[in-house]
Formats: C-alpha cells, structure tokens, sequence
C-alpha cells in the first residue's frame, strides 16, 4: 500500500516535528563529523576559505585573486570568516547548518505528494547523500541547493495560490530572486532556474492570465538576474567591470574538455554513486505515474530530469558536480519510502548510504591526506614563509593557514598547471610561471607524480628550476602522494631573516 495525498498543500507538521529535527540534526552530525576540523577536505574548500579570509584584508576576486566562480560564494566564506575562530571547523559547521535547512526543504517538499513518513526519510536520505558526492564540507552546491529548493517551494506554492493574482507573482518573484541568489553561489542552477520560470509561465496559462503573463514573466526575469546584476554594477562602479566579465562570463568558454579517458572514468564513477539514489527515486516517479501523479509530483520528476540533463551537458564530471542531482531525486523517493509494509531494498539503500557515510571519510584521507599530515608539511615549511612560498599543487589553504603572501593571483593550483585551462584564464601559464620563480620564493612544493592533465611545457619548465635553484629539503607524505618540499638555493636561514 502507498499513502498519498492530493497535491493541494503539504500535510500539516506532525506532532513529532521536533523529533524529526534532532534526528536530522543528529544525521548530520554522524555523516560529517569525522571532517570537522581537516583543511584538506577539498581543494575547492580549501581555495574558497582562502579567498574570503583575504577579502576581509582588501583583496578583490577577480582583480587580486583569479577565478570564475561568483561573487556570492566568497562573500559566505568571507562572512564565515566573520565568526572568528581557525575558520576551518567554523565553515564545516555554516555547510552543516544549510544541509540541514535544505533537508528541512525536501521534507516539504515531498509532503506534497508524499505521507509524513515517506517525506521524512526522503530528508534523511538527502542528508545521508551528499557526502556521498564529497558534499561533507563545503561545496559550493550545499550551500545554493537550499535557495533551489527554497525556489521550488515558491514555485509550488505560487501552483496553489494561482487564483489570485498577487499572491501568484509573488511567490512566482520570491521562486526567481531565490534562484538568482544561487546563481551567485554557482552559475550551475541556470537550468533549474529556467525550468521554474517555464513552469510559473505553464501555471499562468493553465490559470487563465495569458494577457499579463509578459509582465508577469518580466517581473521574474528581472528577479532572477538582479542578485548578479548588483556584482556586475559593483565592479563596474570600482572600475573593474572588465575582470569581472571574463571571468564570470568569458573564460569558461575558453576552458579546454577534459581528456576524454579522465571524462569518462568521472562520468562512471559519477553514475556509480548517483544510480542507487537515482534507481529510488525514478521507481517512485513510476509508482506516482500509475496512481496519478498530481502537479508537484510531476513538478519534482521533470525538475530532477532536467538537473541530469544539465550535467550531462555541462560535463566533467566531478563526483561534487552530482549534488544538485540529489536535490530532487532525494524528494521523488519519498514515494517509495512512505509505503507501508516497508520494502526491504529501500530501507538497504538507506542503510547503504549511512556506511558510505561512515567508511567514505576515512578513504578520502587515505587519497587525500590526513590533518596531521597537512600540518607536519605546514610546519616544515613555516619558517621560510617570510621569503615566499608557490604551492603548486593541491595544498592551497597553505597559504591561508600560514598568512603567507599571494605569488601570483592565480593561487589555485590547476588554473597554472592544467592543459584544460591553456588560455582560458587571460594569461600565459608557462610565463607566468618564470616571472613567479623569477621572483625566487624560498619555498616551492610540488606533488611527487605529476597528473596527466598537467600541461607538459610547463612541468618541463617547473622541474628545470627546480634542479637548477633548489634543492629538495623533505619529501612529506599526504594521502597517496608525497609533496616534494623545494628550498631555494638562495634562501636565508630563518634565524637570520629580519
């Protein structure tokens, strides 16, 4: 038996409601705690930490330190950095605190066409996935998940009031400035946004308001692009609207495909991890199909379609690049879970999904590294600090956690090293790599093993300096590669630097 319900509204909260929250909360804190405290959870992480600590100090994406990821997404960690502390366990716990919110999310939203339970377990199951999908940290998709989710409950809610017309473009606004705060987290959700938009104009037409269904659409529209809007206004006052729409907006385009053997090895194992979770939700697509699915049920099977797509489409294919996947199929299950007897290989998924939970951590350090490991290498290289440091690998938040001096404004790793961003940044890579070891810091360190998407000529040139100007002083293991510790030739001793 499957309970349901029509799609007129949520269920009320259930008594219990509180309950739910401490489980969800303890949820959280059992599938993330093994990672609070490690800087290394992720070079992402690790970049974007270093980018909001610097812009507390005066530094300008885009201007002093290089990337294409929006304005929003540093202006969270720089505001987490507001809250004092290492920084590092201080944006875990913010990331914990959004999943959370965003699995509250599910939950309503899988009320709709879902009983408390199955609706309830459609949230856990959220919770116990993303760090599934390395979303244990602080991913850019934990955090702008919660506002797709919150644009999708507006879209849903704007369905159920479409009688009236103030109400209706008001949630239909609130759906789209919802979507366009996210798209200043990550430009990502552009599809999901476009897909809400068509929806709101669907339920319009179905509504009988074809007549000021353009002022209505103008209206989102300009909702939707306002949040970017205002960082392009802001850089375009300060007088650097040029940095800004390059890297925003340009040099993505630019950006080379990955080799194809490295594409498909992260397509596979992408769907490996994301076809449990995607197997459960379309069953209950299937299950809601035969019964039939009312409007929100149908919303939230043409929403997770649509996430697919856009990966698909975007490509590479990076395991977190699946978390705005598990958005929506984490709701469509709630179908499947909400049936009563329960089914023995739902309940194995979820189950499943906890030990992944559990046992992930400690592989990823094995492949990562370990916090000890990364502050042994810091503290190798603390006392030289002071006479300049390039990390040319995957240890960014070196930098950070040290207060050590920007080389370059381009300190995240691949942005340099990578053949897929062969003139996709604005500059000459190998160039700009002499005129950093022209500038003799005393420390570089290099991963041992150099990725095969490392551009040749300038690993050629990186090790020619190397030999010539360096001499390596330790060779630190960290997860499955040992970083290679470079001192210049040059160098004082740290008792006799001033």
């Amino acid at each position: 038996m499957i309970e349901t319900k029509p799609d007129s509204g949520p269920h009320p909260l259930p008594r219990r409601y509180g309950i739910f929250l401490l489980v969800l909360l303890a949820t959280a804190l059992v599938t993330r705690f093994q990672q609070f405290g490690n800087p290394i959870v992720h070079v992402d992480e690790q970049f974007y930490l270093l980018v909001g600590d610097r812009m507390l100090s005066g530094a300008l994406p885009y201007v002093d330190i290089w990337d294409r990821k929006p304005i929003g997404l540093f202006l969270i960690y720089a505001a987490i950095r507001e809250l004092g502390g290492s920084g590092i366990i201080q944006y875990q716990l913010v990331a914990t605190g959004f999943a959370i919110a965003t699995a509250i999310l599910v939950e309503r939203l899988a009320a709709r066409f879902s009983g408390p339970r199955g609706a309830m377990l459609a949230a856990i199951l959220y919770l116990l996935w993303i760090p599934l999908l390395t979303g244990q940290g602080g991913q850019s998709p934990v955090f702008y998940n919660m506002f797709v989710a919150v644009a999708a409950l507006l879209v849903c809610r704007a369905d159920e009031r479409s009688r009236s017309g103030f109400a209706f473009v008001m949630f239909g606004t609130g759906a789209m400035l919802a979507i366009g705060i996210a798209l200043q987290i990550k430009y990502s959700p552009v599809s999901e946004g476009i897909f809400f938009g068509l929806a709101l104009l669907w339920i319009g037409i179905r509504a009988g308001r074809r007549w000021s269904l353009v002022a209505m659409a103008t209206c989102w529209v300009v909702a939707a692009l306002l949040p970017t809007i205002l960082a392009a206004a802001s850089y375009w006052a300060i007088g650097h609207f040029g940095e800004y729409w390059f890297s925003n907006f340009v040099s993505i385009f630019q950006r080379h495909d990955l080799d194809k053997n490295d594409a498909w090895r992260n397509a596979a194992s992408l769907s490996l991890y994301l076809a449990p979770l995607l197997v459960l939700s379309l069953h209950g697509a299937k299950l809601r199909h035969r019964q039939g699915a009312g409007d929100a049920a149908r919303f939230v099977t043409l929403w997770l379609i649509v996430a697919i797509a856009s990966v698909a489409f975007f490509g590479y294919y990076f395991d977190h690049y699946g978390l705005p996947i598990v958005l929506p199929a984490a709701i469509g299950t709630a179908t499947v879970l909400d049936r009563r007897p329960a089914r023995t290989w739902p309940i194995l998924i979820l189950l499943g999904a906890l030990i992944g939970c559990l046992v992930l951590p400690t592989a990823n350090q094995h492949r990562r590294g370990t916090p000890k490991q990364f502050w042994q290498v810091a503290k190798t290289v603390a006392p030289y600090v002071p006479q300049g440091m390039l990390v040319w690998d995957n240890l960014p938040v070196l930098y950070y956690v040290l207060d050590a001096a920007l080389p370059t404004r381009y300190p995240f790793p691949t942005h340099l090293r990578d053949r897929n961003e062969i003139g996709a940044i604005g500059i000459d890579q190998p160039q700009e790599l002499m005129r950093i070891l022209d500038g003799h810091p005393a420390i570089v360190i290099v991963e041992r093993g150099k990725p095969r998407a490392m551009v040749r000529q300038t690993t050629v040139m990186l090790l020619q300096r190397m030999a010539r100007d360096y001499h390596e002083i330790a060779a630190i293991k960290v997860g499955r590669r040992d970083q290679l510790i470079f001192l210049w030739n040059g160098a004082r001793s740290p008792e006799t630097h001033p």
